[in-house]
């Protein structure tokens, strides 16, 4: 299911004459559980692990 997603986010990208940076794309889970889950999503040959939270800097 996530593949899909990607693949659909990539095409719409790629529509809009964007490209998807792998080498700079985050996972964070989001969820109601209070276990800690993680998640590998591939993204072309890159294997991205999910993280407990990401770091955002705003220019």
């Amino acid at each position: 299911m996530c593949s899909e997603s990607i693949n659909r986010i990539r095409s719409w990208l790629t529509g809009a004459g964007l490209e998807l940076a792998a080498h700079k794309t985050e996972v964070v889970l989001v969820s109601s559980r209070k276990k800690v889950e993680t998640a590998n999503i591939r993204i072309g040959s890159l294997t991205i692990a999910s993280k407990r939270a990401i770091k955002f800097n705003q220019c």
